[in-house]
């Protein structure tokens, strides 16, 4: 088969999980997330085996799905076509739209092989019977901002002990933000009566919410932050890194890892090569985000100088990370109170597939 190198996108309607803890029973059942967001059907995962994959072979077409459109840790994955990620490999690629609402879903649905997203959320899918496992580190320190609406009730607003009363805006439960945001309460000593969470599942209908002010704040990645005070429809404020832990990771099917290990590694150590390219050279990286993404310069400037750094090229999770992550899995399973799981169950480091 020829190199093809070109990027299949499937934008899709995923149903929205309303409990990390049923999500393989939902499979093919619609669900929601907090706030009433009315859900879609999912559709049952067809049988896709390739004629490659019929013959013992590694398949044409390998799906990637992401958790955020558009994120700089992405890149590599999302914009491969342009920035060549992928050409040495005999493989399309297919990015399949999610967030971390429906990302459990759409693995359980058998609708990607591979996932960019919070890895956490990664170990309770798996802990709750999702065939995925966590293999490697995309961004490992917590480096979160919050971005607070000019139009809300509490514009200008410079620390989170100003934001008491606010209205928050998350994508879903169980998400990095509404899981910061209750870790930020409760050292606070705030109570739920203190503060609102809204969950408005895709993050553009996050980010509308904030820019007309139906929503306070919320918290995001630099990116957003940088884009909303230069339109000038927010400010923000840089939070603590919430370290040791892991944000951003990738996590793989059972099956597929099983079918295709040395694939999976191949396509790893391709994405792991290519931010330590852009991070030797980030033009590419600027380009991306002005011409394909819509971003200013100048913001695309500052994250390359500012946040590009931090990615991962190595993709080695430690011990410590993965305390760390265990520690905040409970929360995001939706049981605080119980003990974090036995994450060494549910990491293979991916050099070791």
């Amino acid at each position: 088969m020829e190199k093809q190198g070109k990027s299949l996108w499937r934008w899709r309607s995923i149903s929205v999980v309303s409990c990390l803890l049923a999500l393989t029973a939902c499979a093919s059942d619609s669900g929601s997330v907090s706030g009433g967001e009315q859900a879609t059907q999912a559709g049952t995962a067809q049988d896709e085996t390739t004629p490659d994959e019929a013959a013992g072979g590694d398949p044409a077409t390998v799906r990637i799905a992401t958790a955020v459109d558009k994120y700089y840790g992405y890149m590599p994955v999302i914009a491969h076509e342009t920035l060549g990620t992928f050409d040495d490999l005999d493989v399309e690629i297919e990015v399949v739209s999610g967030t971390t609402p429906t990302m459990g879903q759409i693995l359980a649905g058998g609708d990607a092989d591979l996932a960019l997203a919070f890895a956490p959320a990664i170990v309770s899918f798996a802990e709750s019977g999702v065939p995925v496992e966590l293999t490697a580190k995309v961004l490992g320190p917590w480096g979160s901002y919050m971005i607070v609406s000019s139009k809300g009730n509490y514009a200008g607003a410079s620390s989170i002990e100003e934001l008491k009363g606010a209205n928050f805006g998350i994508t879903g439960e169980g998400s990095p933000g509404n899981y910061i945001m209750a870790e930020y309460a409760e050292e606070l000593g705030w109570s739920k009566g203190d503060y609102r969470e809204t969950a408005l599942g895709d993050v553009g209908s996050l980010f509308a919410a904030l820019t007309s002010g139906s929503i306070d704040a919320l918290i995001w990645a630099a990116d957003q932050a940088y884009a909303m005070e230069a339109e000038g429809v927010a400010t923000y404020f840089a939070l603590p890194d919430r370290r040791p832990n892991v944000l951003q990771a990738f996590g793989v099917t059972t099956e597929f890892v099983e079918k295709h290990p040395d694939l999976v590694k191949d396509i790893l150590e391709a994405y792991f090569s290519k931010v330590e390219e852009l991070q030797g050279n980030p033009e590419p990286f600027i380009n991306v985000l002005v011409d394909e993404w819509g971003m200013d310069r100048a913001i695309a400037e500052s994250l390359a100088e500012n946040q590009l750094p931090d990615l991962d090229t190595e993709g080695l999770i430690t011990d410590e990370e993965l305390e760390g992550v265990a520690q905040t899995v409970p929360f995001i399973a939706g049981r605080p109170d119980s003990d974090p799981p036995d994450i060494q169950l549910y990491y293979t480091p991916w050099t070791e597939l």
